[in-house]
């Protein structure tokens, strides 16, 4: 009997953690355009930069509330809270946070633990100087001759 208990309690207390923890993948996009020579990326959260064939840049964003919920999760995000804003200068492109620091987030009077992955791909012409820098393929090769 004392072990049922103890196993509900502890499946229970489980449920209610899990609960506590939801999580979202969300994607934005972003028309590079062939007059653009390099791009500069401003973010105060890890990113990950990826190639691919794609003609467009897209961000994944992945977005972790711990003690929220999907609602309010769902309002963060709609409210543009993890979004990018694209600048042009001429032949360069700015991407950068809109929100360069974010305010805690608090929930039922508690703060929630927010964590935040961006994973960026970038057409495959462009090549990946380092974490917030990429050039234009033909560019690059230009400079090495």
């Amino acid at each position: 009997m004392t072990h049922s208990l103890l196993l509900t309690a502890t499946l229970l207390l489980h449920i209610t953690i899990a609960e506590a923890q939801v999580e979202k993948i969300f994607f934005q996009t972003y028309n590079i355009g062939d007059g653009t020579r390099r791009i500069t990326i401003q973010s105060n959260d890890a990113v990950e930069l990826r190639s691919w064939n794609g003609a467009q840049m897209m961000i994944e964003t992945t977005s972790r509330l711990e003690g929220g919920n999907m609602d309010l999760l769902g309002i963060l995000i709609k409210d543009g809270r993890y979004n990018f804003d694209f600048e042009h200068s001429g032949e360069d492109i700015v991407l950068h946070a809109r929100l360069s620091v974010r305010p805690k987030i608090k929930h039922l009077d508690q703060v929630c633990r927010e964590t935040v992955k961006v994973l960026i791909y970038v057409p495959a012409d462009f090549v990946i100087l380092n974490q917030n820098e990429l050039i234009r393929r033909d560019l690059l090769a230009t400079k090495n001759e």
